[in-house]
């Protein structure tokens, strides 16, 4: 009210209106409000504010200055575990809000449009304990169909040589991927219900997971400058491997920036499979490290049966 006053002093009489208009509007809701809110444990809050301690406070104040020749910056690496930290409490929420195979479906499609990598590592983690590995097998392959669509959309938007080589390729991929994630994930998988605590999730921001990332995303952009620096052209190949261990971007949108330039088109359409299959075997190998059960089995099988079929358009190149 004191503030109200001040403002009409000053003639900012639309904002006063403003705030008069939203507390009569929250005195409306007051009681639907305090509902809400003791609905809410003390544990959402402070994952909340942890989370916003990550995103808002912590990685703004960060430099994304290079002081090195590996362009590694201290934002670029905290922004992995932000983005991982989201992935997580985004799929947290979701199946908060849609019960737990559509809230976990929907965070494997969201996330795998920004990162499959990320979304794969969180997913397993989340199936630890869970009496549904179908789900989380069928999330997982669609996460991964769905960074084919991903690799498909950047190479439309931005080199017409290379989406005439692999555009059809990979939209197949991302569609077969995706659909057959989806009807796996529709499977029962037992007859015993999840417990109310247990759909909740234990650790929603998934920390220990975002900093093990981060540590792999440096190593990989070190790798990667070391490789280029003394291979070459020849390390192409070698490198699109490699790569596969964090994330394809990067390295993807170098070759379609410089192909039917300084990379001869056919060699960066190879490139560009070869790190995509990789990518999958990793993640395979991820999702059966953080689940340690018959959910990151699956995953493992079904990852490795798509890199593979994701290297036969090779033979059409």
């Amino acid at each position: 009210v004191y503030l109200i006053g001040c403002l009409i002093f000053l003639e900012h009489y639309w904002i006063s209106v403003a705030l008069v208009v939203i507390c009569l509007l929250l005195l409306e809701l007051k009681k639907k409000l305090e509902v809400w809110a003791q609905g809410i444990s003390g544990d959402e809050y402070l994952t909340f504010t942890k989370f916003l301690l990550l995103s808002a406070v912590v990685l703004p104040i960060l430099p994304n200055v290079d002081d090195t020749s590996f362009r590694i910056t201290p934002f670029r690496t905290w922004l992995i575990v932000v983005a991982i930290s989201g992935v997580s409490y985004g799929s947290y929420l979701l199946q908060r809000a849609l019960g737990r195979r559509g809230g976990v479906m929907l965070a494997a499609v969201l996330g795998g449009a920004y990162s499959s990598t990320l979304a794969t590592v969180v997913l397993a983690k989340k199936s630890n304990g869970q009496a549904q590995p179908h789900l989380y097998a069928g999330a997982i392959l669609a996460a991964s169909g769905m960074m084919y669509l991903r690799l498909g959309i950047l190479l439309s938007l931005f080199s017409e040589p290379l989406r005439l080589k692999l555009g059809v390729s990979l939209f197949a991929l991302a569609g077969a991927g995706t659909a057959f994630g989806i009807l796996l994930s529709r499977r029962k998988d037992s007859t015993v219900e999840p417990k109310a605590d247990e759909l909740a999730g234990k650790n929603p921001l998934e920390l220990s997971s975002a900093l093990f990332f981060a540590v792999l995303f440096v190593a990989m952009l070190v790798v990667t400058s070391l490789v280029l620096g003394h291979f070459g052209e020849v390390g192409t190949y070698v490198l699109a491997v490699i790569t596969g261990v964090t994330d394809v971007d990067p390295f993807i949108m170098g070759l379609v920036q410089s192909a039917g330039l300084a990379t001869p088109v056919e060699i960066a359409a190879t490139a560009i499979l070869i790190a995509a299959s990789s990518n999958c075997l990793v993640k395979g190998g991820y999702a059966l490290f953080f689940s340690r059960g018959r959910a990151g089995q699956e995953s493992l099988v079904l990852l490795t049966i798509l890199a593979a079929v994701g290297l036969a358009p090779l033979l059409l190149l």
